[in-house]
């Protein structure tokens, strides 16, 4: 009478660890793209959130947006607005929480910054309010405003929008913010400023933006119309 078996020969051994080996390198990649996909969602939220906060925060101020600039630092700048409208008492941006849990920390991003806490990674349309001639404002002089009502096409013109970050200098962000503003005017800005994180690399990715009104969506190219300024 035979003896039962115990246990796998080597070959079958081989086997099954080919079989695992195959099963991994099929799984990995599915993987990598869900991460992705679930990065992508986060963003999308914290621009519709993001929108929502400046809406609300124009009803409760006249149809004014947070301020476009300046003061950097504190309320009623945009990012601290937001801030404070999701919850948060912050009295300084030094004090806005990092990391991608964060309303205003685009997850991608965070990641393509693993090692920095990132604090801020969205950048405000500023285009009509940089304080060229004809603009209604100078964000980086005094507290400009844009006014909802005079955003004649709300669905196409952006709000906020995913930003790269910049070399740190005086008066610039430091390493836990991207570009804080952006004006479509300026072709430095649209090649250096935008945060193309999404779907790929600078400078094929994808960005986000988020509308006036409140919408968000992936764009891979500047459309023409966003030179025009905000306010008619």
């Amino acid at each position: 009478m035979r003896k039962a078996r115990q246990g796998f020969s080597l070959i079958e051994l081989l086997v099954i660890v080919a079989i695992l080996a195959a099963v991994i390198g099929i799984l990995i990649p599915t993987l990598g793209a869900v991460r992705a996909q679930g990065r992508d969602v986060r963003c999308l939220t914290n621009l519709r959130s993001i929108g929502a906060a400046w809406r609300l925060y124009g009803a409760d101020n006249d149809g004014r947006t947070p301020a476009l600039g300046v003061p950097w630092s504190e309320s009623p700048n945009w990012a601290m607005v937001v801030a404070e409208y999701s919850g948060l008492r912050v009295e300084s941006a030094s004090q806005l929480p990092a990391g991608e849990s964060s309303v205003l920390v685009c997850a991608a991003t965070q990641r393509a910054h693993a090692g920095v806490a990132m604090t801020r990674t969205y950048g405000a349309n500023v285009t009509g309010f940089a304080g060229a001639d004809g603009d209604r404002g100078d964000f980086d002089e005094a507290p400009t405003f844009a006014r909802f009502e005079r955003v004649r096409f709300p669905g196409r013109t952006p709000m906020v929008l995913d930003s790269a970050a910049i070399a740190p200098g005086p008066n610039l962000p430091p390493p836990t913010r991207t570009a804080r503003v952006i004006d479509f005017r300026e072709p430095s800005h649209v090649e250096e400023r935008i945060g193309r994180v999404h779907g790929g690399s600078a400078p094929n990715g994808g960005f986000h933006v988020a509308f006036y009104d409140a919408s968000a969506s992936r764009r891979g190219e500047v459309e023409s119309d966003w030179a025009s300024p905000i306010n008619d």
